[in-house]
């Protein structure tokens, strides 16, 4: 979902930045399963979805069912809320 599709969303605030505005090349894309809002540069450079868009943490979980929202963490703050974007770790 993008907030230009819905005039109800127009207090949407990003979940990185906390910054209600957005621009037509940066739009805030709300995932469909947990209802994190992030702008496109602020999640990494998103593109913009055709159909509906889920976070990395969603992403996760639909992939692989035998994970839990607490078995996903952030690697900073080992937090278990919040938009979380996945990285690589090198071994």
């Amino acid at each position: 979902m993008r907030i230009p599709e819905n005039d109800n969303d127009e207090d949407i605030q990003c979940d990185v930045c906390l910054e209600f505005e957005y621009e037509d090349d940066d739009m805030i894309v709300i995932c469909e399963m947990c209802n994190a809002a992030v702008h496109q540069c602020c999640y990494g450079g998103l593109e913009v979805p055709k159909g509906d868009w889920f976070c990395d943490r969603c992403t996760e979980l639909k992939r692989d069912t035998n994970v839990k929202c607490n078995d996903i963490k952030c690697f900073l703050c080992n937090e278990v809320q919040g938009i979380i974007k996945k990285i690589e770790v090198a071994d």
